[in-house]
């Protein structure tokens, strides 16, 4: 059972149970989250906590850019829900990709190939995670192993190879910025790149672990964890201004994961599987 847990400005809400997964929603408050048995839920003012549905992959939930539906990997299909009803499904497969959307348009992987709407293009084994670009409309992923960021264009079935890491760690999770003009990847060792798309150059930001856009592109949240080699014993958050290439800290916990922006400020899971929203004056 999901209930709200008002708790000053840091705490927005608790879990009997783990919580695994949080999305915010682009265009309003509510606020998608994945409980660790994979049922999805959203929270909002006006609707307070409403059940969607189970059995779904947590990491596999995207919002629509209007923050109007929900997708997700749920028993090996790609769904889409509008509000707490399941609106389409995608036929069952082995291996199915996180979604995301281009526009009003759903991009995923299944399979071995890339749905970017109805267009169907092969060649895309084991690919879970595809990033399109919201100006150009060309898909970003990696490789297999991770070696390359990779970029395909729909439009001309043409992949070309943006860069690889120089220590030659593997590349995973890319992420465009809303404006489509600098791309994120994570890489298997600490730090993230910084991708620019009109300049090519790419900067390193170390230490730092899971990445997340603003809503206006021109700041990234991510944390800086610390473990025993085998569980996280402590997690801060850093803002990074991307113009300035400086970061920021925020105060408070030091047990904070996943962070995202919402509307209400910035969204985090708590390393015991609590949520919460730190909100910046």
């Amino acid at each position: 059972m999901l209930f709200l847990l008002l708790a000053g400005t840091d705490t927005l809400l608790g879990l009997h149970g783990d919580i695994a997964f949080l999305a915010p929603s682009p265009r309003s408050q509510a606020l998608a989250a994945v409980t660790q048995d994979g049922v999805l839920y959203i929270l909002s003012e006006d609707n307070g906590v409403q059940r969607v549905t189970d059995s779904v992959v947590a990491w596999g939930v995207s919002w629509s850019p209007d923050g109007s539906r929900l997708a997700f990997i749920r028993a090996g299909r790609i769904a889409v829900a509008s509000g707490t009803k399941l609106s389409w499904q995608s036929q069952r497969f082995a291996r199915p990709g996180y979604p995301a959307w281009l526009k009003d348009e759903l991009v995923y992987t299944g399979d071995g190939f890339l749905f970017v709407g109805d267009k169907r293009f092969p060649g895309f084994s084991l690919v879970a995670t595809v990033s399109p670009n919201p100006l150009t409309g060309r898909v970003a992923y990696t490789d297999i192993e991770g070696r390359f960021l990779l970029e395909f264009d729909p439009a001309t079935g043409e992949t070309d190879t943006l860069f690889s890491d120089p220590e030659r760690l593997a590349l995973f999770g890319p992420i465009w910025s809303p404006d489509g003009t600098r791309l994120l990847v994570s890489r298997a060792g600490p730090g993230f790149w910084l991708w620019d798309f009109e300049s090519g150059a790419q900067r390193l930001i170390s230490p730092g672990e899971a990445p997340s856009w603003s809503p206006d592109g021109k700041r990234v949240v991510y944390q800086v964890s610390r473990d025993d080699g085998h569980v996280i014993l402590s997690s801060e958050i850093y803002i990074l201004d991307v113009f300035s290439g400086t970061s920021d800290k925020l105060p408070g916990r030091q047990d904070r994961l996943s962070p995202k922006f919402g509307k209400e400020g910035i969204y985090y899971l708590s390393i015991g599987g609590e949520a919460g929203v730190f909100r910046m004056d």
